[in-house]
């Protein structure tokens, strides 16, 4: 048995809250301490009925990953959606924080630097908000309510 296969028969990463809403969208989600929080892997996991797939890394309640965008959503179509986050701010030191790349190639671009746009340098006007992460429970886990 593999350490991963020993990791999962044990429960320890396994998701927290599972929910299958009525249209057919699977969400998987890993909490600490009632905060969205994994430290390897997304700790939010979406797929919808159409197929596509939404990951958001967070740590402690917080958009958050190093090295890799903390909220990635891939269509069918093959269109890409990537936001660099750190401590819940838009933040990438080398390269564009946000990054939208259509089935066609076309591909649009936002740099931001600890939660400030760099205007100069981003590329066609800003992402549509249907575009950022839900953010509804701000990474806390809802049946703590």
């Amino acid at each position: 048995m593999s350490a991963r296969a020993d990791i999962e028969s044990e429960g320890l990463d396994r998701a927290t809250r599972v929910e299958v809403r009525p249209d057919g969208t699977r969400i998987e989600e890993w909490y600490r301490e009632g905060k969205l929080h994994r430290a390897d892997g997304p700790a939010h996991i979406a797929v919808g009925p159409d197929g596509t797939r939404s990951m958001t890394w967070y740590c402690e309640g917080r958009l958050h990953r190093i090295g890799g965008p903390a909220w990635v959503e891939i269509h069918p179509d093959g269109t890409r959606s990537e936001r660099w986050y750190r401590d819940d701010f838009p933040d990438r030191d080398d390269g564009p924080a946000c990054v939208l790349v259509r089935a066609d190639g076309t591909r649009v671009e936002e740099w931001w630097i600890r939660g400030h746009q760099d205007k100069r340098r981003s590329h066609l006007p800003n992402l549509p908000p249907s575009r950022a992460p839900a953010r509804g429970n701000q990474g806390r886990d809802p049946s703590r309510s």
